[in-house]
């Protein structure tokens, strides 16, 4: 490797760092969009049963639970920092971008390609757009990543199937990250596999348990079922 090789690297790292920090700065103080106020109208309700507060929906007033077609998860995040700042409340949701990081620097890993994952996802729309707002995409795609990079990358099962079944708190599309790691354990593989199967059942099922049981128990109804009505 020449001198002007190895210097590339970090001139890189220090570019990536320095777009993340900058566009942060931009982002903290956009205002909240129609999308975004959705989801702060959930964290003025209870804790428990975010998805009981009535809001106005094309002109007739309903209950979340019956018009809004996510999870709670995104709520209960912001609960904590409701009262505060919109400035203060957009970095606490930065914390998912951190974890995303993390997760494709760590996927990056396993091809030695670091430093291309990072550059490939923080130009991504799909950062962009997700970095900072209040809006569930963030958590499920760091939770989605997280648990792949457990997963794969560390091998670390439990933990991984764990966080990617946290994703479905967010966004009821994390359906599919759960289906390939069920399709994972389909196909022949290690016996470190077979030795974890059950293990890793549970804790990918366990967030969905959790939300079946909250569900039945606040509204009589789950919500994932109740969604589908109305989409």
């Amino acid at each position: 490797m020449t001198p002007s090789q190895k210097n590339t690297k970090p001139t890189l790292k220090i570019i990536l760092i320095s777009f993340f920090f900058l566009y942060s700065l931009l982002v903290i103080t956009k205002p909240v969009h129609i999308d975004e106020a959705n989801f702060l109208m959930l964290t003025k309700g209870n804790f428990w049963n975010p998805h009981n507060i009535l809001i106005n929906w094309q002109g007739r007033t309903q209950t979340a639970f019956d018009v809004l077609s996510n999870p709670p998860g995104i709520a209960w995040f912001l609960y904590p920092v409701k009262n505060i700042s919109i400035i203060g409340m957009r970095l606490w949701m930065m914390t998912w971008s951190v974890l995303a990081l993390w997760s494709f620097w760590e996927l990056g890993k396993t091809t030695s390609q670091t430093r291309f994952f990072l550059y490939f996802v923080i130009t991504s729309p799909v950062f962009a757009l997700s970095h900072g707002s209040f809006l569930p995409d963030m958590p499920l795609l760091a939770c989605t990543t997280a648990g792949y990079a457990f997963f794969f990358s560390k091998k670390r099962y439990i933990i991984g199937a764990f966080l990617i079944g946290l994703g479905f708190l967010f966004r009821y599309s994390a359906i599919v990250p759960m289906v390939s790691i069920l399709l994972w354990l389909i196909f022949p593989n290690k016996k470190e596999k077979e030795q974890n199967i059950i293990p890793i059942l549970f804790a990918l099922g366990l967030a969905p348990l959790f939300l079946l049981v909250h569900d039945i128990v606040m509204y009589d109804r789950f919500h994932f079922w109740h969604m589908l009505t109305f989409q």
